[in-house]
């Protein structure tokens, strides 16, 4: 029987010992999940026949894939962060304080997951995943955090969809959010973050697929926006980027119980371009988000 593609689900839950597949039930896959990528990165070893200009049979290598998905921004509607999605940060190399609720960067540890996508009785799998994250919005709408995770390939089963109960939170629209950069209210339309972690596959021939999971060895988070160009006066763009001047960027949207706050405390300005929205000049911009403490913020 064919199979209906929007019917899918993506479940994850963090593993108990790194690289050691869990098994996915229904409350592993509450939240709603959007734009779903999945992706086999299991190169096949080409091999050349000695006698003619043809091929043999080639071989597999070492089986790993990738899955990247896009979830609501929002909170939980009780002043934390929603079910699950706790999950997905502390496997993107985060640490989330459990009193804050604030998500911060860590060095050297995260937790791995086991992620479970599947399409309308068909499953893949994933385990021993880490990953990336970051933040697209525009202004006057609701955002969407977006993930994507490398992991060790299991093989494809026949699996019954399962039947979550949804978290039905809505997100809040990114409005009245008191946006800054370097102590400035900016007139942007749209704004995009990227933790830009580095994600590599650790080899191991004790394991069946070549892999036991990934790693993240490295990040350079980005912040981009897009303001209208302003006075020197007022922000000048080109002479911060040529002093090297860090300053904060900044913003949070929603009510206290439903509310998604975001700052980079050392932003400094990397890249100036020139540009255009709807004829309007605009000064689209780049920034590093650089440490802020000595523990590697």
């Amino acid at each position: 029987m064919a199979k209906i593609k929007r019917r899918k689900i993506v479940g994850f839950e963090v593993e108990a010992t790194a690289g050691t597949a869990e098994t996915i039930v229904a409350a592993d896959a509450t939240l709603p999940i959007f734009n779903v990528s999945y992706e086999d990165l299991t190169p096949v070893i080409d091999r050349e026949a000695s006698s003619a200009l043809s091929m043999i049979p080639g071989v597999v290598g070492a089986q790993f894939g990738r899955i990247s998905f896009e979830t609501d921004m929002r909170g939980d509607g009780s002043g934390g962060i929603p079910t699950n999605m706790d999950d997905l940060f502390e496997a993107c190399g985060m640490s989330i304080d459990a009193s804050s609720q604030v998500a911060s960067p860590e060095t050297g540890s995260a937790e791995t997951l086991t992620i479970a996508y599947q399409v309308d009785g068909l499953q893949g799998q994933l385990f021993g995943c880490m990953g990336n994250w970051g933040i697209r919005v525009r202004s006057g709408e609701a955002g969407r955090f977006f993930f994507e995770f490398t992991g060790v390939y299991q093989a494809w089963t026949d699996t019954a969809l399962l039947a979550p109960t949804f978290d039905t939170v809505k997100p809040p629209r990114f409005s009245s959010t008191s946006f800054s950069a370097h102590s400035t209210s900016l007139k942007v339309s749209e704004f995009e973050f990227n933790m830009n972690n580095e994600v590599v596959m650790r080899e191991d021939p004790n394991t069946a697929a070549g892999y036991c999971g990934a790693f993240i060895t490295n990040r350079n988070p980005t912040i981009t926006i897009d303001p209208e160009a302003s006075a020197v006066a007022t922000f000048d763009s080109f002479g911060k980027k040529m002093a090297s001047t860090e300053g904060v960027v900044s913003w949070t949207c929603g009510s206290a119980n439903n509310q998604v706050a975001f700052s980079a405390p050392k932003a400094q300005i990397k890249q100036v371009d020139d540009a255009d929205r709807n004829g309007l000049y605009t000064h689209p911009l780049t920034f590093g988000c650089n440490r802020s403490a000595a523990a590697g913020d």
